[in-house]
């Protein structure tokens, strides 16, 4: 009888979509303990330009959704470097966001903040717009929901007592 109840609690668990994704995109706690050096070296400049800048950790955030740390690239020139900033608005070439780490995160600063302002200092609203700009950003959730992975991960990791860099 338990194994009945359990099984039907999960096909509407199913059925609701509690278990649905748009991807199978993951963030874990392996992801943090595996990091390279020098995704550890991006995870320690996005957490100190973050902190500096008012955003918390922000920026750490959207470093591992967007790149994983610089681990993936971009396969287009239209948004570059390990915070995916677009050249069309920050008018700077691929090739410098790619190469200049500073540079990439300040416009990424400099994006996120404009867009808290907009948004009122909505984090959430900020963060969906930072990946799909102004207008109705059918991806929203899905990142939220990836950045909420990334948080949890980071959370995990620290609570355990670990250094993350």
């Amino acid at each position: 009888m338990k194994i009945l109840k359990k099984i039907i609690l999960l096909i509407l668990m199913m059925t609701l979509g509690l278990f649905a994704s748009d991807s199978k995109w993951s963030f874990t706690v392996d992801d943090i303990y595996t990091m390279t050096d020098s995704e550890k070296e991006i995870f320690s400049m996005a957490r100190e330009i973050g902190y500096a800048n008012g955003l918390g950790d922000a920026l750490v955030l959207i470093a591992a959704v967007e790149t994983r740390y610089g681990k993936f690239k971009s396969k287009t020139n239209n948004h570059c470097g390990v915070m995916q900033i677009s050249t069309k608005w920050s008018r700077v070439n691929c090739t410098a966001l790619r190469d200049n780490l500073y540079l990439n995160m300040m416009l990424a600063t400099q994006n996120l903040k404009h867009w808290l302002k907009v948004h009122n200092g909505n984090i959430d609203k900020a963060l969906v717009s930072y990946n799909g700009g102004y207008g109705y950003n059918p991806h929203g959730k899905e990142y939220l929901r990836r950045i909420s992975q990334v948080k949890y991960a980071i959370r995990i990791v620290e609570k355990n007592g670990d250094r993350i860099t």
